[in-house]
């Protein structure tokens, strides 16, 4: 849009109105001349400077602070899936950093929470999620003329390795079954023979246990899930014994494990384990053993992909374990003496 140049009542001077990229309100100012086409000229300067990223008015930067940024940062994101996730690391932020003005920070700021978050033992994929989070943040703040560079875009993500070996043996499972309470020894069965994730476990309501059906099955809506897409999956009677026990008392609707959070569940997975001596699990593992165990099973890659709800090969390879047994299966099929 084309800003425009007026005169104001009571002013000698003409006043310029330009607009600047992502910003829908121009912006207005005196020219500080009462010559027409001078600011005319000015006008047209302004409005060039700040589409080529050159000119940035003071006023709109000001001295922000960063929570100032984060919390309009945060406000565009409200009704996203993941806003809970953006609040928590937003907060982790904030109290790294303490009071400090944005357009204070540079590469070197963004740098030390790197660095500082590998000192405490962060993966390098949860070290990225908070690097995301601040290439957000001052993603927005450039955008919005805040700042005059964004330095997090400076910033080059950690190469992650999200594959993990650990998986729950029969004797483990076992083991955790017999000291856990009921609410945990049903997550885990599910988690175990059904491959659900603990949020949406621990989130299952009553209707999405469809004990109508033939066979039984557990259908959970697409907005509950990682990847936005419905998740039906059939389970057996063994299971169906479990959830009927517990669930009983629970109404339509009513969330079947109460109110608790992932957070909660998960410390009590790990006293558990701690309790029934089964070293370096988490509750995820039992997730990666489904895989694994549907594999041996004779799962082909489509279905174990329904199974998990993945939607994408990639996101499959870091639960389809092969090991080296597996390898040589193969290699003994091909061999030239069978030929």
């Amino acid at each position: 849009m084309k800003g425009s140049v007026y005169k104001r009542s009571g002013s000698p001077y003409w006043y310029i109105s330009y607009y600047i990229p992502h910003r829908v309100k121009p912006i207005t100012i005196s020219s500080k001349t009462t010559v027409r086409r001078d600011a005319e000229r000015l006008r047209a300067k302004r409005e060039q400077e700040a589409w080529e990223g050159n000119y940035f008015p003071e006023r709109l930067r000001g001295k922000v602070t960063l929570d100032k940024i984060v919390d309009e940062w945060l406000a565009q994101h409200r009704t996203d899936k993941s806003y809970k996730d953006h609040a928590s690391k937003a907060r982790r932020i904030l109290k790294f950093y303490g009071p400090i003005l944005v357009d204070t920070m540079d590469v070197p700021a963004i740098l030390a929470l790197r660095d500082k978050l590998l000192e405490r033992g962060k993966k390098p994929a949860t070290v990225n999620r908070y690097l995301a989070a601040l290439k957000g943040i001052f993603g927005y703040a450039h955008a919005n003329h805040r700042i005059l560079s964004n330095p997090a875009k400076q910033v080059k993500m950690l190469r992650e390795n999200n594959m993990r070996d650990r998986l729950c043996t029969r004797e483990e499972l076992i083991r955790l079954l017999v000291h856990a309470d009921e609410p945990m020894r049903l997550a885990i069965i599910i988690a175990y023979s059904l491959g659900l994730r603990l949020g949406n476990i621990i989130g299952l309501t009553h209707d999405e246990v469809r004990l109508g059906f033939s066979p039984h099955r557990i259908k959970i809506p697409g907005s509950k899930m990682k990847n936005g897409q419905p998740l039906e999956i059939p389970f057996t009677d063994t299971i169906l014994k479990e959830l009927t026990a517990f669930s009983s008392q629970a109404t339509l609707g009513d969330r079947i494990f109460g109110d608790v959070t992932q957070v909660e569940f998960s410390k009590r997975f790990r006293k558990l384990c701690a309790k029934a001596d089964v070293k370096g699990l988490r509750f995820h593992d039992l997730r990666h053993t489904f895989a694994t165990n549907a594999r041996h099973a004779g799962a082909d890659l489509l279905t174990l992909s329904e199974l998990l709800g993945h939607t994408d090969l990639k996101s499959l390879k870091r639960y389809y374990r092969v090991s080296i047994a597996d390898k040589f299966e193969i290699v003994k099929e091909l061999d030239l003496d069978r030929a």
